[in-house]
């Protein structure tokens, strides 16, 4: 059957998926028109936001779906207040809220951004129908949450039969494999052999487990802390990598090698994690080269700390915590806040200028769509797709308002009339060339469906609300091309641009190195998984990415010297040369390689070690020059 489906271009998994949650819709849709509730096509419509194939992911969206809506209802409630009859304060008070809402999705990870986004529309929402349509919004709030809380409880009961639990003993042995791999191609190097496997195939390893591992932190903070621990061993592995790529001279001792090959073999046995750490602390006292000894004393606490974490069920702070600090896109999360709040402001203003109802659904609409999907990697594009779905949508609406509703007795026939319109969708849900945006048919025809005795059809009203609703999209799809357009490439260059630049604040703004490390490795992480989405050569931009890495420590030692050298004379050079590096880096990269050229020939006898970490970073920025040089300058 599996095959079959195939042939057909259909996903069983996502298919089942569709067709259990259609399910879950129609059953909230009943539930909540049984209840009283005015909206029950609201919980319908939460069932498809809340739903997920995974366990932790549907704990955890449905608790922040309730808990964005409860707080964007509330904003939304509280601006209609302040702004009484005054269409143009209510607009400008919503185009700031849902700006800040965008603008702080964009910087917080994983579904905090989503209870975020979500306050931001949902107040829309509750303030736009219920000024539109002359309704109490207490009464409206109230119903909001309601349908809401409905819809969250009914895809809970439906998905929790039904969602898998997350595989996280396939996550921990990939990263089990990796650090094995890893520590194999330190033993290949220390003993000059050639490497069984690519570096740059480790860090895109690396690069897939960071971004497999946030699916698996929802669901329970035990779930949460376990991906904490994995990602501290994962960061710790990109510094030996980072040695790697970087070193050309071997590691002298046969007690470092003796050590590292018994921590592989303790590992691939799967003993217990402090024998592994004991050995590479032997190891470590062994290795004579600074910067490598760091790197294994990162590894060493990292594997202690997912040791405390199997063995108590939480995290040791100081071996975990301090090594996994995440990237977070200000510059796009900005771009983000006044993307949403121009587009808003002037669709405000001309729903002020017009004074018709109209306005306000196109109002929502935009502001759905240009919040939402402001933190897709290329929002423009997927823009395009939820157009047309929710014109389908808009039109299997429209059929079923005009034709068929006319004939229903009772609003229990308007609900089973819907039924069919609902499990259309679940064959194009679970199409792979047509799933792209098709959640959206089922949001819209729920948005604009509202079965109601006694009812009387009105062609004219319902497909000017139609086309405004689905105004949304192309008014999205404009401003996501025309105001600070955004795709993944764009997100690329923002992403080194925001690489280059962490350069220069680690002289001017004291961040600590630790701090600045994590979020680095982080970095690259992100820039190899982009890269490879975008068709370009990963490889060469994992080795981009390292090399910032090295500078950075390059420009730690720099500064452990400024700071702790013994003599008076280094620290005081060092001091000076600290300075001329951050001049440096702000002025140009053609700059900083001629400065580090000059501070390898000159401190070469005073500091030999750092002098080296130096003519290797810049002949390493000389390799991949023209990336950085595009670069834009603060």
């Amino acid at each position: 059957m599996k095959a079959q489906l195939a042939n057909l271009g259909l996903d069983s998994g996502r298919l089942v998926f569709a067709l259990r949650t259609a399910l879950a819709s129609c059953l909230a849709l009943f539930i909540g028109w049984k209840l009283g509730l005015e909206h029950p096509q609201w919980a319908a419509m939460s069932v498809w936001a809340a739903s997920q194939p995974g366990r932790g992911m549907l704990l955890e969206k449905s608790l922040f779906r309730f808990v964005g809506t409860v707080i964007g209802t509330l904003a939304g409630v509280a601006l209609v207040y302040l702004a009484g009859d005054n269409i143009l304060l209510l607009a400008l008070g919503l185009s700031l809220w849902v700006g800040l809402c965008a603008g702080a999705g964009n910087v917080i990870h994983g579904l905090f951004s989503y209870a975020t986004l979500l306050s931001g529309y949902s107040a829309s929402l509750v303030a736009l129908l219920g000024t539109a349509n002359q309704t109490n919004m207490l009464e409206l709030g109230m119903d909001r949450l309601l349908t809401v809380l409905t819809g969250v409880i009914i895809a809970l009961l439906v998905g929790l039969m039904f969602a898998r639990k997350s595989d996280e003993d396939a996550l921990v042995w990939r990263v089990r494999t990796l650090t094995i791999s890893v520590l194999q191609a330190l033993l290949q190097h220390a003993r000059q052999q050639p490497f069984s496997q690519p570096l740059e195939h480790l860090m895109l390893e690396a690069a897939q487990i960071e971004e497999a591992l946030e699916p698996h932190s929802a669901g329970s903070l035990r779930s949460r802390r376990s991906v904490q621990s994995l990602r501290s061993v994962v960061f710790s592995l990109i510094s030996i990598l980072t040695w790697l790529t970087h070193q050309r001279t071997r590691i002298d001792g046969e007690e470092f090698v003796t050590q590292i090959q018994h921590a592989i073999n303790v590992h691939e046995l799967q003993s217990p994690l402090e024998q592994v750490v004991t050995h590479l602390k032997l190891a470590n006292e062994a290795c004579d080269d600074l910067t490598l000894s760091q790197a294994l004393t990162e590894l060493g606490q990292a594997l202690s700390g997912r040791h405390t974490f199997r063995e108590r069920g939480k995290l040791d702070n100081y071996s975990v915590s301090g090594n996994v600090v995440l990237h977070r896109d200000w510059v796009g999360a900005s771009q983000a806040m006044y993307r949403t709040t121009s587009l808003m402001v002037m669709l405000g203003l001309g729903w002020a200028l017009s004074g018709s109802p109209v306005g306000a659904y196109v109002l929502l609409g935009a502001s759905v769509m240009v919040t939402l999907f402001s933190t897709f990697e290329n929002p423009a594009l997927i823009m395009t797709h939820i157009f047309w779905w929710q014109l389908v949508g808009a039109a299997a609406n429209l059929i079923c308002q005009l034709w068929l509703w006319p004939l229903a007795a009772n609003e229990w026939q308007m609900l089973l009339m819907m039924v069919p319109f609902i499990l259309l969708g679940v064959v194009p849900f679970a199409h792979r060339r047509l799933s792209s945006g098709s959640m959206d048919y089922f949001m819209i025809f729920l948005l604009l469906s509202h079965p109601q005795q006694p009812y009387s059809a009105d062609s004219t009203h319902a497909i000017v609300m139609a086309l405004a609703v689905v105004a949304g999209p192309m008014l999205a799809l404009l401003a996501f091309k025309l105001i600070f357009p955004t795709n993944l490439v764009r997100r690329q260059q923002l992403l080194m641009e925001a690489m280059w630049h962490a350069l220069p604040s680690l002289i001017q703004h004291g961040t600590p190195f630790n701090f600045w490390q994590a979020r680095m490795k982080h970095r690259v992480l992100k820039l190899i998984a982009m890269t490879r989405k975008n068709g370009l050569n990963w490889a060469e931009h994992s080795e981009t990415g390292l090399t910032l890495v090295l500078l950075g420590q390059c420009l730690h030692h720099w500064q452990q010297i400024a700071s702790h050298s013994t003599s008076e004379y280094h620290q005081q050079r060092h001091q000076v040369w600290l300075k001329r590096l951050q001049h440096a880096l702000n002025q140009s990269p053609q700059a900083t390689i001629e400065l580090l050229h000059r501070y390898a020939r000159q401190e070469q006898q005073r500091t030999p070690q750092p002098s080296l970490m130096a003519e290797r970073a810049a002949l390493r920025l000389s390799e991949y020059l023209p990336r950085w040089q595009r670069l834009k300058r603060r």
